[in-house]
């Protein structure tokens, strides 16, 4: 069924039921008590209900109306003069008309009215934001020095010269207002523009446009604290690019305030940076600092900073433009974006900087396929591309620090002697630049360098020397018909110390980027090896990105990621033209991070993530929100694509309207995403807004119920609660109904709280596993996870989904007794006390066997801590999960300087209980770790999916998710650098772990007995049986039970012959558990007699327990029956051994005797073996059914020896399993130099210390290669 398109099951549906031929386009099919309506052209199981659930179902199917659900926007007109209108800083009082007549010359006629002109000016500076241009300044004083003049000189100027001279500043003074106003209506969002703008005036120098120039001009509206608190300011200027500095030029002068209107600095100083404007990549940033020398301290201290892009999308960098500066504490190097600070919103102080006139203008490098006439390269060299991709993310890469700064002082050796003809003349190279274009000059550096780098390593005397392929330089180009790699001799890497392997590895992978695919590599690791971002590089980029196929498109969301942890590291050269020269400018060493802030990058990325199905997207809806942080504009690819898919799904509008609400709470951000928020709440029409404010609404009134609860003393608390509801009950009473910001598809019908939790983490946390299980079930794969909801929407606030029928294991074990954590039957027995049934139970282990299974490796792999009993739940069904991830990558709680979390994850000896039913079936736990290492080696193929999600996500503001560190943690758990056999072998060493780990149970009985004050021991609920002896209908007193064996059918249950005193015979099934609870009933109903003791399991032995206690049993029971006449025929032992007959059947009736052997009981041992470039490669897996001559379990280990070798040379040995029958090893044995295999015997032993078990000899040529096989095992060694 999960492979029906919904509309042809539609379509059988209304065939079944239908007397008429009915069209399925007229129908539609929902779930039973949801509003949300499967999607008619996918299959059923792309609806995640059904990849899961297995239980029954139930769809609705309803007529199709033609309209849209009531929460989708409704079709209406839309105006071309509709538009959002993003928050903006309009100022009032700027009028046209007002302007001039205000500057009409008519009216100057005395003192009075120039100083009521120069007031209105002002004003107009005052609503401007307190801006006051140098040509208003200017033009003011202009205005007053003629006026001044004039009352001196009262008697020598005619009438008409005085009106000339006040006409032409009032001119002046008129055209400064306009150009004022049109720089401030150009600079900031505004809804207002002055009718006509006289032309403006640029500072910079005409002669320098071909490089990065402007003029930094004034600071306005200087705060009055700053100017009596700071002496003098200064500014610096950064040149960024994707996240690292490129440049940086500091202010050479320190100027005290000065005062106008307002107070201002004038520094009206030009900027030059040495590089070429179009030598810089398209999304560089400028970062200017200001800064305030302390009149007391006299120290400098960084009072304000704003950033702006080189090539906005929206507008070119021409002329004066103002920029608003923030106070608040300067981000991270990294995260520095354009919408990290708004700064075309006005702001208390501004910035007024001079561009060049013409304005600078971005032109895109033509791109060019530069591999398709390549050869094919060696199969050696494509195995080894694959091995750097598999064992080298673009994450994690070394950066080999120390050889950088050896190989910087040779640059700048190189670089300090040049001559007049610009040429260098450095003892390495010696280039002509006369002869060389812009594009020659990329190359020249990357060679030069190369040879430098190869020079310096052998300098150092680590490598040899290098054979070069011919490197001609032709037309300004590398001639393509050079098909010798310039690295011919790396490819030997193991000679290189490891600080330097990454450098020479991505050089490596960018010579033969055109032979990397999705098979052999990853796109982000490809790019990432580029050189840099020159133009012609990034032409070279764009030709991999139109040639690559991605295998899945969440391998895009790579292309997304905002770290700058090193990819490339190396001296960033500038290439310069000044006065014919050629120059060589090496800035200070950059490390490029594996950002991609190139936008036709990014657009590629958004183009595959685009083809997802709701659902996927859905799942890396945070990442991506996360991801607008990095845009170049929010007129991007992203934000289109996010907001097309809003309307096309209720879900995604839902789930991104509270994404964005909880990023509010962003400290740099918060204006991106408001005005994001504002085009959604445009775009999902009247109908889904409504019902998005009453959301909000109820989470405000559950929050401010919180916090008066929480605020309230402890024995006030309940009437607070029980006194606030009733605003919560009228707040329902006035909506009718509300839908749940967790799931919009259910109505509101109960509510819990929990408050004080970053449920954002959690948030994180579970939507990786969710991603995890995802991954299992596209592999066939059912964990039984649950998973529940869980969505922040605000600061320590949010929505739990409740899972029903679900307790902590610490109420088990509290249950249980005082030692409940201690004692290794508690969840097993608490699982049979609510499964009575075979199938329940057996149903039950095996949900609890996948879910444990499941949750060890995600919580191994996330570094989940601060894992007791409280924190992990059970319910009937046997499904186990955990809760509360407030601490995850391996930040575990520390207590007197020693970590609480001392075991991988949670596995205890209590689970491995109730896996192998009470150690009766030790198989079992080979089957779990089985499990648990086919789940890890799973997960571990997408290794760089999980390592994107969680990266996408550093600047979240997660308390746990900081950098690097926190990435490598889940990297190094990941290991996706090992073979799936290395990886089984690391896995079952961590169960083996968590099992042995007591600290885990010691902490479990610290959290139980923390709880014992607060919990009373509540009594067990009364069974559901009623035991009445009415309903026994007995007529007779029982004569003998007798305990014939195990069920066959009932696996643990014992099969009992009851014989009456009629001497009716009946049989019935009974547990140990069943015969324990029935001795704890006779202890409370007869607590003053003396009752036989009963076998519990500390007495029987280490061996043949299993009829020592059906012998205990037997004798317990005849106790009971001949000793007191009032406790033997009592109502609950008759109602025990007479309530449940049940009829013999034939796999009853030859009873099952613990003796019995089953059908193979003969030692085995199962191997995984591998052949490969003359290495053999050994998996010894499990034995099963060993045992030593008296019948007792050994502790074994195992000998290997590859014959015919001597002995000694080949043995290896793995480590003892102490006491066990079916002992689990997944050790790895490997022999190098194996020439061939035939001939060659593998001879395996295993021994327990030095007694014999057993032995095998091993023919290799007919062995199965990367295949799992059981070998018998032999008594003797042949």
């Amino acid at each position: 069924m999960t492979n029906y398109l919904v509309n042809d099951l539609i379509a059988e549906i209304l065939l079944l039921c239908a007397n008429e031929l009915l069209s399925p386009k007229e129908y539609l099919l929902s779930i039973c008590g949801s509003e949300e309506f499967l999607q008619m052209d996918h299959c059923l199981g792309s609806h995640k209900i059904f990849q899961k659930n297995k239980s029954v179902i139930q769809l609705h199917l309803q007529k199709n109306r033609g309209t849209p659900g009531k929460l989708s926007r409704k079709t209406m007109p839309l105006h071309s003069n509709e538009k959002i209108q993003p928050p903006c800083g309009t100022p009032e009082g700027v009028e046209e008309k007002r302007l001039s007549s205000m500057f009409s010359s008519d009216r100057y006629t005395s003192q009075t009215h120039v100083n009521n002109v120069i007031e209105e000016v002002k004003n107009i500076c005052t609503v401007l934001g307190c801006i006051e241009t140098n040509q208003v300044s200017d033009a003011v004083k202009e205005l007053n020095l003629i006026l001044q003049r004039q009352s001196q000189n009262l008697h020598q100027n005619s009438e008409t010269l005085r009106k000339g001279l006040i006409e032409k500043a009032i001119a002046e003074l008129s055209k400064s207002i306009y150009q004022l106003i049109d720089v401030y209506c150009g600079s900031f969002c505004t809804d207002f523009r002055p009718v006509h703008t006289p032309g403006g005036v640029s500072r910079v120098h005409a002669g320098l446009h071909s490089h990065l120039s402007f003029t930094v001009c004034t600071l306005h509206n200087v705060p009055e604290t700053w100017a009596r608190s700071y002496k003098a300011f200064s500014f610096s200027c950064w040149l960024t690019y994707a996240g690292k500095k490129l440049c940086q030029v500091k202010s050479s002068r320190s100027l005290p305030v000065a005062k106008s209107f307002s107070f201002l600095v004038n520094w009206n100083e030009i900027i030059n940076f040495p590089l070429e404007i179009k030598s810089l990549p398209r999304e560089s940033m400028l970062i200017i600092k200001l800064f305030g020398t302390d009149s007391a301290t006299h120290s400098t201290n960084l009072l304000a900073w704003t950033c702006l892009p080189l090539f906005p999308k929206e507008k070119s960098m021409l002329g004066s433009r103002l920029f608003s500066m923030t106070l608040q504490s300067e981000p991270p190097i990294e995260m520095i974006a354009p919408g990290v600070w708004d700064a075309s919103q006005p702001s208390p102080v501004t910035l007024q900087i001079d561009f060049p006139a013409t304005g600078w203008e971005y032109v895109k490098p033509e791109s060019e396929e530069n591999g398709t006439d390549h050869e094919e390269p060696p199969r050696e060299c494509l195995k080894h591309i694959a091995r750097l991709s598999r064992k080298q993310t673009p994450l994690l890469s070394g950066t080999g620090e120390q050889h950088h700064s050896v190989l910087k002082k040779e640059v700048n050796q190189n670089n300090t002697s040049q001559g007049k003809d610009g040429t260098n003349k450095g003892s390495r190279q010696s280039i002509k630049a006369s002869s060389l274009n812009d594009e020659d000059l990329c190359l020249s550096n990357y060679l030069i360098f190369l040879i430098l780098f190869l020079e310096v390593l052998a300098d150092l005397g680590q490598v040899g020397l290098y054979s070069f392929g011919e490197a001609r330089v032709k037309s300004g180009r590398r001639d393509r018909e050079d098909r010798h790699c310039p690295l011919n001799g790396l490819y030997d890497f193991t000679r290189l110390r490891a600080t330097r392997l990454s450098e020479e590895k991505r050089r490596y992978l960018w010579f033969y980027r055109f032979y990397c695919n999705n098979e052999n590599s990853s796109l982000p690791l490809v790019l990432g090896s580029a050189p840099g971002w020159d133009e012609g590089t990034v032409s070279e980029v764009h030709a991999i990105l139109r040639r690559w196929t991605f295998s899945h498109p969440l391998e895009a969301l790579g292309l997304l990621t905002s770290s700058k942890i090193s990819q490339l590291s190396y001296n960033f050269h500038v290439k310069s033209l000044v006065n014919g020269a050629f120059s060589d400018r090496a800035s200070e060493q950059t490390e490029y991070g594996k950002e991609f802030p190139d936008q036709d990058i990014r657009e590629v990325a958004i183009q595959q993530l685009d083809t997802l199905l709701t659902d996927e997207l859905l799942d890396c809806l945070p990442q991506l929100v996360q991801a607008v942080k990095f845009e170049w504009s929010l007129e991007s690819p992203l934000v289109e694509l996010l907001l097309r898919r809003s309307l096309q799904s209720v879900r995604v509008a839902h789930r991104l309207y509270w994404l964005l609400r909880d990023a509010q709470g962003e400290v740099y951000f918060k204006s991106w995403y408001g005005e994001l928020l504002a085009a959604l709440q445009f775009c999902a029409g009247e109908a889904l807004n409504e019902e998005l404010s009453k959301e909000q609404k109820l989470v405000k009134l559950l929050g401010d119920i919180g916090e008066k609860v929480k605020s309230a003393s402890d024995p006030q608390r309940k009437d607070v609660l029980k006194k606030e509801i009733g605003s919560l009950e009228e707040f329902f009473k006035d909506i009718k109904t509300c839908h749940l910001p967790l799931n919009p598809a259910l109505c509101i019908k109960g509510i819990d709280r929990d408050a004080g939790d970053d449920l954002r983490q959690d948030m994180l946390v579970l939507q990786i596993i969710q991603v995890m299980d995802n991954v299992w079930l596209q592999e066939g794969l059912d964990m039984q996870m649950i998973i529940y909801g869980c969505l922040s929407t605000g600061k320590a606030q949010g929505f739990i989904e409740m899972v029903p029928d679900a307790v902590t294991l610490a109420k088990i074990h509290l249950h249980s007794g005082l030692i409940g954590p201690l004692k290794e039957n508690t969840i097993k027995k608490w699982f049979s006390q609510h499964n009575h049934l075979k199938e329940d139970y057996e149903k039950a282990l095996r949900n609890f066997f996948y879910s444990c299974a499941g949750w060890c490796v995600v919580t191994f792999i996330l570094g989940v801590c601060d894992r007791h009993n409280d924190n992990i739940m059970l319910t009937k069904s046997g499904h186990m999960f955990h809760i509360d991830f407030g601490k995850f990558l391996g930040h575990a709680q520390t207590f007197g300087g020693i970590k609480r979390d001392r075991a991988p994850f949670i596995f205890t000896s209590e689970m491995e209980y109730f896996i192998t039913e009470g150690g009766k079936n030790t198989q079992h736990f080979q089957d779990f770790v089985e499990l648990c290492c086919r789940a890890y080696n799973i997960v571990r193929k997408h290794s760089q999916l999980i390592l994107n999600l969680l990266e996408m996500m550093l600047h979240a503001g997660l308390p746990e998710l900081r950098g690097i560190e926190d990435l490598k943690y889940v990297h190094n758990n990941l290991r996706p650098q090992d073979t799936d056999l290395e990886a089984t072998s690391y896995f079952t060493k961590k169960i083996k772990e968590s099992l042995e780990c007591f600290p885990v149970k010691l902490n479990n009985l610290i959290h139980t007995l923390a709880q014992m004050p607060a919990l009373s021991l509540a009594k067990p609920a009364p069974q559901t049986r009623l035991q009445e002896s009415s309903i026994l209908n007995k007529t007779g007193t029982i004569q003998r039970v007798t305990i014939l064996g195990f069920s066959k059918t009932h696996s643990g249950l014992y099969l009992i012959e009851v014989t009456c005193s009629d001497n009716r015979k009946s049989l019935t099934k009974k547990s140990f558990e069943q015969f324990y609870r029935l001795h704890s009933q006779m202890q409370k109903q007869f607590p003053s007699l003396a009752l036989p003791e009963f076998p519990h399991w500390w007495h029987l032995p280490f061996t043949d327990s299993d009829h020592k206690r059906i012998r205990d049993l037997s004798h317990y029971v005849e106790q009971v029956l001949r000793g007191s006449y009032e406790v033997a025929n009592s109502d609950c032992v008759l109602s025990f051994f007479l309530s449940e007959h049940i009829q013999p059947t034939l796999e009853d009736s030859p009873f099952v005797d613990p003796g019995e052997n089953s059908p193979d009981k003969n030692p085995k041992v199962q191997l995984l073996m591998t052949y490969e470039d003359s290495k053999l490669t050994i998996l010894v897996k499990h034995l099963k059914n060993i045992h030593l001559p008296d019948g007792s379990a050994p502790s074994a280990h195992v000998e290997i020896y590859l014959l015919p070798h001597p002995s000694e040379v080949r043995r290896k040995k793995t480590k003892c399993v102490p006491k066990c029958t079916d002992p689990t090893y997944n050790e790895i044995v490997v022999y190098d130099e194996v020439w061939g295999l035939q001939g060659h015997v593998l001879m395996l032993i295993v021994k327990s210390k030095t007694v014999f078990v057993g032995a095998v000899n091993i023919q290799l040529c007919s062995v199965p290669l990367n295949e799992e096989k059981w070998y018998p095992l032999g008594n003797s060694i042949i």
